[in-house]
């Protein structure tokens, strides 16, 4: 019976790997016996491929005419996934920081207009619509820097 393996994971990878080239074909690119390549790829064991063999297969799988290089993007796509969760608090802060330095300026450039001899009402309530704005996206920050519930870079 096959067991299902989830998508983005190592043994994914390696079902794909096999499936073009065989298990005894992996077994012998790694130089190690074929049961052990398919316990790397049993989602109920705790052994996995080392990375050396990673490698190792990915060139068998291309050398078998595969597409592409299953580990390798397994890997990469796992990093990225990874670095986006570990790091997304410090982007939207960094976001956050951008809109409130957009808004800041637009204010000071609206209360410099309003500050002119002969401003209108206009300008003044542009000038206040500026401020709000750079008051909204400052509360981001704040919210973003306080809240124990926002993911905290690391």
């Amino acid at each position: 019976m096959t067991k299902p393996r989830a998508p983005l994971t190592y043994d994914n990878a390696l079902t794909r790997i096999a499936a073009q080239i065989g298990w005894a074909a992996m077994a012998e690119a790694v130089g190690q016996r074929e049961r052990t390549v398919r316990d790397w790829s049993d989602p109920d064991l705790e052994r996995g491929c080392p990375i050396e063999a990673a490698e190792l297969l990915d060139l068998a799988f291309q050398a078998g005419g595969g597409e592409g290089a299953p580990m390798h993007e397994t890997y990469s796509l796992r990093l990225e996934a990874a670095h986006t969760r570990r790091f997304a608090a410090g982007i939207d802060l960094a976001r956050a920081v951008c809109a409130m330095i957009r808004e800041g300026a637009q204010a000071k450039e609206k209360m410099i207009v309003a500050s002119f001899p002969g401003a209108s009402d206009q300008d003044r309530r542009d000038a206040l619509r500026e401020l709000e704005e750079f008051i909204a996206a400052a509360r981001v920050g704040i919210r973003l820097l306080t809240d124990p519930q926002s993911p905290q870079p690391p």
